[in-house]
């Protein structure tokens, strides 16, 4: 009797042994199962910078929210389940403080008028149980605002210009709102030249920067010189050879401006769709020619 006690033990043991190693084993699999907070992700680019955030999403349920389900002046993983993440393509300004390109926990400190919002290195944290101040990168203060009502919580962004954004959170009736500015000129220009260098032989990055030079930066000395470039690798297309005649033209240099609109059209003449630009570069030739 007593064997087969210490026997019916072992089995126990044993079962439970295997049953936690299997379970261990599994986990991973059974991770995307679905989840009372459902994972969300939301992709938002300022500029030329790609912002993605991925994080849960928890419901009221008839709650009461802040200050009583997440407690005010605790630390808060911004979501549910994991730490909310957020990955910066480049370097930002996050609520008026400098953050570097790369992925951070987007952890935050709830309170009534306002909100501690917290970027720390450690990403691959679960909830925020093993949050460690002294990895923080930044730490910003925002004021908390009263919206209409959301039962689910969302991360989403407003307000997107060609250097700036808005990061808000939502849920029940609150609303922070983190801005965002980006130096999308620098680092444009940064990318072309990188993109320059990488691909010499393609004609389309230099007649971009051309173009970039003259409509966003207004430097069209720095654009005719990408603008050669382009046609220095016998472009394809006429547009390099037509924004450089522009160019010329504006500045009163009609002489040489016909001259680039000439090879500008014979270039139009190889392909037959672009008859339009043929049209049009005869017709600035024709208007220049009463200049001279």
């Amino acid at each position: 009797m007593k064997t087969k006690t210490h026997q019916n033990i072992l089995f126990g043991i044993l079962f439970l042994f295997v049953f936690s190693i299997g379970t261990q084993t599994t986990y991973g699999q059974i991770a995307d199962m679905p989840r009372p907070s459902p994972k969300a992700s939301i992709s938002q680019t300022i500029g030329v910078t790609k912002i993605d955030v991925n994080y849960s999403r928890p419901k009221t349920k008839g709650r009461v929210v802040f200050g009583a389900l997440v407690p005010y002046k605790t630390v808060w993983r911004t979501g549910a389940n994991e730490s909310t993440n957020i990955t910066f393509e480049h370097d930002v300004v996050f609520g008026g403080k400098k953050i570097k390109a790369g992925t951070y926990a987007l952890l935050s400190i709830p309170n009534e008028e306002l909100w501690t919002i917290i970027l720390n290195t450690d990403h691959n944290q679960f909830g925020a149980y093993n949050y460690a101040q002294n990895k923080d990168a930044i730490r910003i203060a925002v004021k908390a605002e009263t919206s209409s009502f959301f039962e689910m919580f969302t991360i989403m962004f407003s307000e997107v210009e060609l250097s700036s954004g808005i990061l808000e959170l939502r849920w029940e009736n609150t609303l922070v709102k983190i801005p965002i500015q980006v130096d999308t000129n620098t680092i444009t220009i940064k990318e072309f030249e990188k993109a320059s260098k990488a691909i010499s032989a393609y004609w389309y990055t230099f007649s971009a920067a051309g173009h970039y030079y003259h409509q966003i930066k207004k430097d069209d000395t720095k654009a005719i010189e990408y603008l050669d470039k382009a046609i220095g690798l016998k472009a394809p297309n006429p547009a390099p050879w037509m924004l450089k005649s522009q160019i010329l033209a504006k500045a009163g240099h009609y002489k040489e401006a016909i001259e680039v609109a000439k090879e500008a059209l014979e270039v139009s003449k190889s392909n037959p769709e672009f008859h339009f630009e043929i049209e049009e570069n005869e017709a600035a030739i024709k208007r220049w020619k009463k200049h001279l």
